[in-house]
C-alpha cells in the first residue's frame, strides 16, 4: 500500500465520519421527544467535542501522507484540511459561546451559525470524496503500481 491508497483510504474514512456524526446523527437527537432541547444541545456539543478529535487525527495523517507523495503532491488535497482548521479557529468557538449563552439562559443566539458549519462539512465531504477517489486513482495508475499478488508456479 502507498501513500496514494492511505491518503485516499484517509479522505474517504473522514468523509464517512462527517456524513454519519455531522450531518445525519447530529440533528436526530432533536426529534426524540424525551430528551429537551437543553440535553439535546448538550449532548451535541459533546459530540461534536468528540468527533473534533477523530477529524483532528485524520486531518493530521492526510497531512503526513501528502508529505510523503513528495513531488506527487497536489495542493487541493488540502483543501479538506483548510476546511476544518476554518471551521476550528473560527466557527466552533464561536458555536461554543452560543451553547454557553442558550444553556445559561435558555435564549437561542443567532442560528446562522449552525448553517455556516453545515455549509462547510458539505465543502469538506465533497472535497474529501474528490480528493479520496483522485488519490485512489492515481494509486491505481500505471505510474503508481498497485503490488501484484505473486503466483506460485505449482
Amino acid at each position: 500500500m502507498n501513500t496514494h491508497h492511505l491518503s485516499g483510504l484517509t479522505c474517504l474514512l473522514w468523509a464517512g465520519l462527517v456524513l454519519g456524526g455531522s450531518l445525519v446523527v447530529a440533528p436526530a437527537k432533536f426529534f426524540v421527544a424525551e430528551v429537551s432541547v437543553q440535553d439535546a444541545v448538550r449532548i451535541g456539543r459533546a459530540q461534536f467535542d468528540w468527533i473534533g478529535i477523530a477529524e483532528l487525527a485524520f486531518c493530521l495523517a492526510l497531512l503526513l501522507w501528502v508529505l510523503l507523495q513528495g513531488r506527487a503532491r497536489n495542493p487541493l488535497q488540502m483543501i479538506p484540511a483548510l476546511v476544518f482548521a476554518l471551521q476550528c479557529v473560527f466557527v466552533v468557538p464561536a458555536l461554543h459561546a452560543g451553547t454557553d449563552h442558550f444553556l445559561a439562559t435558555g435564549l437561542r443566539a443567532g442560528g446562522h451559525l449552525h448553517l455556516v458549519y453545515v455549509a462547510m462539512d458539505i465543502v469538506k465531504v465533497a472535497s474529501l470524496i474528490w480528493v479520496g477517489m483522485v488519490a485512489m486513482r492515481c494509486a491505481a495508475s500505471p505510474g503508481h503500481p498497485v503490488p501484484q499478488r505473486r503466483r506460485s508456479h505449482a
